[in-house]
């Protein structure tokens, strides 16, 4: 007499160990990660810049503006730079509002040679994004927006754009640049990770001498382009590199014999995240 054989209980394949289909699950998570921190990092899911600097800490920047002539297309630099170092002494922070101290003193390779330790201070209060809403003092040498630029409202994906208004000098002149910033991504700049604005603005205007004492009568046309790149560490919340530049065409045509004469010059400012204190 034979007796059945006893039988194991199927088993599904769902709980049998299958290798190809671990890796291909691993795969996807791996692929779903990268893809969650090229967003978030890339700027493709938005980031939020704001300032959050280190209460009774000193910035120090060093601020280097040129000055130089183009000739046929290419960009020739006055050698000589006025360098400057600027601080920034962060007092106190109240609810995202810092009371800052800025002072500007002589680059160290010109403090030997120079016969003033200071160039200038203010007593700033700014919010978190860098409005300022009050300022007092003798004022500095150098823009005040190159070493605590305004931050942008609001969340910000990469090629995202904005409107800025600055003031800039202009044949002895101050004239509003209606700018047009776009939040770029991200940079590597001095060994960190930040985020890349950048800004242009053009500007033109004609005008007209009449100077009969020097037997001068000219049409005068002015041209401007004007370019930032902000480099602003949001980790830390500061500034660390700042770079303008902005060429200058002057055109005068006299109005009798039709001759005309045209200059293009060109100005850079660097400004440089250099240690903090």
């Amino acid at each position: 007499m034979s007796f059945p054989q006893k039988r194991e209980p199927a088993v599904s394949s769902i709980f049998l160990f299958q290798p190809h289909v671990y890796r291909k699950r691993s795969l996807r998570r791996l692929l779903f990660a990268a893809a969650f921190l090229l967003l978030v990092f890339g700027g493709g899911c938005g980031r939020s810049l704001e300032y959050d600097f280190p209460v009774h800490k000193t910035l120090f920047y060093a601020v280097t503006r040129q000055y130089g002539l183009v000739k046929d297309g290419k960009t020739e630099y006055n050698p000589r730079k006025i360098n400057l170092d600027v601080k920034l002494l962060i007092k106190q922070n109240i609810g995202g509002r810092y009371s800052i101290k800025v002072v500007a003193a002589p680059s160290r390779e010109r403090a030997a040679r120079s016969l003033y330790k200071n160039l200038g201070e203010n007593d700033i209060r700014i919010d978190n994004k860098g409005n300022i809403e009050e300022i007092y003092g003798m004022g500095i040498p150098v823009e005040l927006r190159l070493v605590i630029p305004e931050l942008p409202s609001g969340r910000l994906s990469k090629g995202d754009k904005w409107k800025r208004v600055i003031s800039n000098d202009y044949m002895q002149k101050s004239v509003d640049l209606d700018l047009t910033m776009e939040y770029v991504g991200n940079a590597r700049v001095l060994k960190r990770n930040c985020a890349h604005i950048h800004g242009t603005a053009e500007y033109n205007v004609k005008d007209h001498i009449n100077n009969p004492d020097r037997d001068m009568y000219l049409n005068l046309y002015l041209e401007l382009h004007y370019k930032e790149d902000i480099y602003f560490d949001s980790a830390r919340g500061y500034l660390l590199k700042m770079v303008t530049t902005d060429t200058r065409l002057r055109r005068f045509t006299d109005t009798y014999t039709g001759k005309s004469r045209e200059i293009v010059d060109t100005r850079r400012t660097v400004s440089e995240l250099v240690r903090i204190e």
